[in-house]
């Protein structure tokens, strides 16, 4: 796909987000870098495959973290974020050798958006701690595509420090990574407002 195809692409699906417009852009522009990395990494394994010269997956993991690592550099992300997500993305990759949606484009753009979102989440929650924030308050788009357990949460405020209890997990924040199971990370498209 071309960059401006996907650029498009990308800010259409954050620009329904209640965030900030330049908090938008953050989120379009890190997709973009994620999707650079994302699919030089699916498509290192493809091509190794077909040559047959697959190596274990805890290499193409470490060039996975090394990659991510230098895209977010200082920012205040939580450390065990990386190391979970490369973990996730080789195995299930791996687990699936066989199937061409694993190496696709679509995947590409999938996991690039939801890691956008995790990233700029966890980026958040963290900033939000760090200067003194003490309240959350869950945020929802309020559409037909809302889950009917974050629907179940949204507009909720809680202290920052307790945990949100959407459906069967306990999460910090929309796409924590750490707490959240598939089925409340894959697409959601929530973010959290803090305040005092």
């Amino acid at each position: 796909m071309k960059f401006d195809e996907l650029h498009k692409l990308f800010t259409r699906y954050f620009e329904v987000m209640e965030i900030p417009k330049e908090d938008r852009k953050k989120r379009v522009d890190l997709a973009l870098e994620f999707y650079d990395i994302f699919l030089y990494i699916l498509l290192s394994i493809k091509t190794d495959l077909k040559y047959d010269r697959l190596e274990e997956p805890q290499g193409y993991m470490e060039s996975l973290n090394y990659r991510i690592r230098d895209i977010l550099g200082d920012l205040p992300y939580e450390e065990e974020y990386i190391p979970q997500l490369s973990k996730d993305v080789i195995e299930t990759t791996f687990r699936h050798l066989d199937e061409e949606y694993y190496f696709s484009e679509d995947r590409t753009i999938l996991i690039s958006q939801n890691e956008a979102n995790t990233v700029m989440n966890s980026i958040d929650y963290v900033s939000a701690k760090r200067s003194g924030k003490t309240r959350k308050t869950w945020i929802t788009e309020k559409d037909n595509r809302v889950r009917p357990w974050h629907e179940e949460v949204d507009e909720l405020t809680i202290p920052i420090d307790e945990m949100f209890q959407v459906g069967n997990d306990q999460m910090r924040f929309p796409h924590d990574y750490i707490n959240g199971s598939p089925e409340n990370l894959i697409n959601c498209r929530c973010t959290c407002l803090y305040e005092n």
